[in-house]
């Protein structure tokens, strides 16, 4: 179990260095080399793969601080775990400008 363990925690921590290997390539020498909207995309892109990187890392306890929202302004009943549901199946309408369930 501790080899298994040990496997994807290198793992995770690769991959967070190769998003940051790649945001510094784009940023630091793509970007600078290119003009236009192939600058203006390289950096989009670098932004992307931060985003990427606050979401793995902020994202399970912004979970935990839902749920715990849940439980404590939901009482207990089917409607918690249909609200649940909802929550982390919900899709944001740009037209809308809320939650589809």
């Amino acid at each position: 179990m501790t080899q298994t363990r040990n496997s994807a925690t290198s793992a995770e921590l690769s991959s967070d260095a190769l998003l940051t290997a790649v945001k510094a390539f784009l940023m630091d020498n793509a970007a600078p080399n290119l003009e236009g909207r192939h600058r203006f995309n390289a950096r989009v892109a670098a932004n992307v793969l931060g985003i990427i990187q606050r979401e793995r890392t902020i994202g399970p306890t912004l979970q935990a601080l839902d749920e715990d929202a849940l439980h404590r302004w939901l009482p207990e009943s089917e409607s918690r775990a249909r609200a649940g549901a909802r929550a982390r199946a919900g899709r944001w309408s740009h037209h809308t400008r809320r939650y589809i369930f």
